[in-house]
């Protein structure tokens, strides 16, 4: 799960490495610095476009169909390919547009390119556990919101509940009629609370609500609710029984 954000934090860690690299060399071969720098931007960028196409081909085409266990192994492979693909593209690129004047025989060429498909094999490991702590710390986050809406959800069902199922017993001897649509109501409400999702569509709290405003007006008859809403708000999401516990208090 690559996001593009992620992507992004590659694309400018793959630029700034690349430039940093090539103008180091430069100094190294005594070659010109600026030339090395923009020959480093052009190794950065293919080196992260081929891991892009690559990457997003395994993710999407090649790890659905394939066991778990080993998804590292062949998204380390799609790493190296892309540092190999990548510098040998960009080499070739600067070779022919003459940026650098750099003269390689073909096995050393190839050596280059595999000891670049190394390093950016490692750098994408790391950049894998940087992405995934990042991921691991909403996914906490998120799970830890659920948790104390659980609680929430918890904390005022049983008080409600005793009271509705007082109101209805006494509804079966005095109007049956209304007793057994204030018991449908509440088997609905329940059914929603008892669901797994913390949060809900407006459109679900709003449902679960009148069920509980009708329950509790064979409590409080005197008691009237005005709904003012307006449509393109329904599908927003919010935290189950937020407004029922506004309207309750």
């Amino acid at each position: 799960d690559i996001n593009k954000k992620d992507w992004m934090i590659v694309f400018v860690f793959g630029l700034v490495f690349g430039s940093i690299l090539g103008g180091f060399i430069s100094l190294i071969l005594n070659i010109n610095v600026v030339k090395g720098l923009f020959s480093g931007l052009i190794f950065g960028f293919f080196i992260f476009l081929y891991s892009y196409l690559l990457i997003t081909f395994s993710n999407k085409k090649l790890l659905p169909i394939i066991s778990e266990k080993y998804w590292a192994v062949i998204s380390l492979i799609m790493s190296f390919f892309a540092g190999f693909f990548g510098s040998f593209t960009a080499f070739t690129i600067t070779k022919t547009f003459k940026f650098i004047d750099l003269q390689f025989n073909l096995v050393s060429l190839i050596s280059l390119n595999i000891m670049t498909g190394f390093l950016t094999m490692l750098i994408g490991n790391l950049l894998y556990f940087i992405v995934n702590s990042k991921k691991v710390e909403e996914e906490l986050n998120r799970l830890n919101t659920e948790l104390k809406l659980k609680a929430l959800e918890y904390q005022i069902n049983p008080h409600f509940l005793f009271n509705s199922l007082n109101v209805i017993s006494e509804l079966v001897h005095i109007n049956p009629e209304i007793a057994e649509k204030a018991m449908i109501k509440l088997s609905q409400f329940l059914r929603t609370i008892i669901e797994e999702k913390s949060v809900i569509t407006l459109q679900e709290e709003l449902k679960l609500l009148k069920n509980f405003i009708f329950i509790e007006k064979l409590r409080f008859p005197e008691i009237d609710v005005e709904f003012k809403i307006e449509k393109n708000t329904l599908g927003y999401s919010v935290p189950k029984m937020s407004i029922q516990l506004l309207v309750e208090n």
